[in-house]
């Protein structure tokens, strides 16, 4: 996410390891340090030949306060989720590297809010864990075939946020959710790809990545 100005300064910039390179020397804010969000932009950083904790200025804000920051250009662009971006696209900023957009398509699906489970609490009460699978299930299905009927029970949960802007929000998610649980090895591989660079054993991260998760619940009848 980039002010309006500096958008418009950089937008010679087209292709997503263009617009990667052009955030050199721009004031950048995620949310906290070996974050996703920070993690995200190493990631780009290095497709464009950047080292993102070297050649941009990077500032550490609380999500809510990213867009605050940007109006008062105390900040050239943050990078976070929506309706954080949504919310600042509202106020005129610009989406200016999406990965749910499509850009650097090679890190999805990727892993960004997960369930976790106390160790051996799912061999000890396996139905519990197969009818979380099993409600989780069926709201991905509710979310792709009835997706107003989704939205509306949503509303209700968030009643004090923005209708328009919770509708936005809920269209990009809804574009991104899989009509069903996934096999998380592949989420897995992207995330390692991206949460580490070329200095760290990434086949050992992978293989101790393994050790984490389990498919054993998707698919799975309640």
């Amino acid at each position: 996410m980039l002010a309006a100005h500096v958008a418009d300064r950089l937008a010679a910039a087209k292709t997503p390891v263009e617009k990667a390179r052009a955030l050199k020397g721009l004031t950048t804010a995620v949310d906290a340090a070996n974050g996703l969000p920070h993690a995200f932009l190493r990631f780009v950083g290095r497709q464009a030949g950047i080292d993102a904790d070297r050649d941009i200025r990077l500032v550490f804000i609380a999500p809510p306060g990213m867009d605050a920051a940007l109006q008062k250009k105390e900040i050239d662009g943050f990078v976070f989720s929506s309706p954080f971006t949504l919310e600042a696209v509202r106020r005129g900023a610009r989406m200016w590297i999406s990965g749910p957009g499509g850009d650097f398509p090679e890190v999805n699906p990727t892993t960004y809010n997960v369930l976790v489970a106390r160790d051996g609490y799912c061999e000890k009460t396996p139905a519990a864990c197969r009818a979380m699978v099993a409600a989780l299930e069926r709201s991905m299905r509710l979310i792709n075939t009835e997706p107003q009927k989704a939205f509306a029970l949503l509303a209700k949960r968030f009643d004090k946020m923005d209708p328009e802007l919770l509708k936005q929000a809920f269209d990009s998610f809804q574009k991104a959710t899989p009509p069903r649980p996934q096999p998380m090895g592949k989420a897995f591989d992207h995330t390692v790809e991206t949460m580490f660079g070329p200095q760290d054993d990434k086949a050992a991260l992978r293989k101790l990545a393994q050790t984490l998760y389990t498919d054993e619940f998707v698919g799975a009848k309640k």
